[in-house]
């Protein structure tokens, strides 16, 4: 009687376990926990968030490569390359790399879409308050960008617009995966805790089903003494 309740519980652990190529798929810190090491998907991610911003970076200092002196230049490049990189440890410390990055986009144009990605990050991994002040230092750095390097009042006024409405789009889709990720999570949790309620009732059913076996044979063998005596 036990085995077919352990067998399907072992049959539901296995189906919950995800496969390897399904692991690659989600983020490591859905499967192996915070702090896990990135998955097939999240060097992917990695990749493609470098190459947007370096693309948004590279069109942004297009735009203004005429307001750049030769220092400016050189500084631009520089901090642009640091946020570029600093990007790859978001996940980790998501309020470090804001705390760098978002201050260099309000002077290097190359570091604006790295900003737009950590404010993307944040709404993902950072609690309300502190979305609340990165999205407001990030508003803060568009205005500071928009006031070096506009060069009239309809520029600054479009691109203050133009930024705000991305910071929104980057919070808005950031927090719409972050709800999907916390619903994934807790149906894992649930299926979790389904798996041990099942796993408690099978060894419940197999303690069960020795007792009954002991009791017949303490029957069977008190009826054989009784015949015997």
């Amino acid at each position: 009687r036990p085995y077919p309740v352990a067998m399907a519980s072992a049959q539901a652990k296995e189906g919950l376990e995800p496969a390897r190529w399904q692991r690659s798929l989600l983020p490591g810190s859905m499967v192996d926990g915070p702090g896990a090491d990135r998955s097939l998907r999240d060097w992917a991610v990695d990749a493609l968030a470098t190459m947007v911003s370096l693309g948004l970076g590279v069109g942004s200092l297009h735009d203004t490569w005429n307001q750049h002196g030769s220092l400016a230049l050189v500084l631009d490049l520089i901090l642009g390359v640091a946020s570029l990189a600093a990007l790859w440890d978001r996940r980790r410390h998501p309020i470090g790399v804001a705390a760098f990055v978002i201050p260099a986009a309000a002077v290097s144009a190359l570091a604006g879409g790295a900003g737009l990605i950590v404010l993307f990050n944040a709404a993902i991994r950072c609690d309300r308050r502190q979305l609340a002040w990165i999205f407001g230092a990030s508003v803060a750095s568009s205005l500071v960008f928009e006031l070096l390097y506009a060069s009239s009042r309809p520029d600054f006024r479009d691109g203050v617009l133009i930024g705000i409405l991305l910071f929104g789009f980057a919070v808005g889709w950031g927090l719409f995966i972050r709800v999907r990720r916390d619903l994934i999570a807790q149906l894992h949790e649930r299926a979790a805790r389904l798996e041990e309620e099942g796993r408690l009732r099978a060894d419940q059913a197999r303690a069960a089903e020795r007792e009954r076996i002991a009791r017949e044979m303490h029957d069977v063998l008190a009826h054989r003494l009784s015949l015997l005596a």
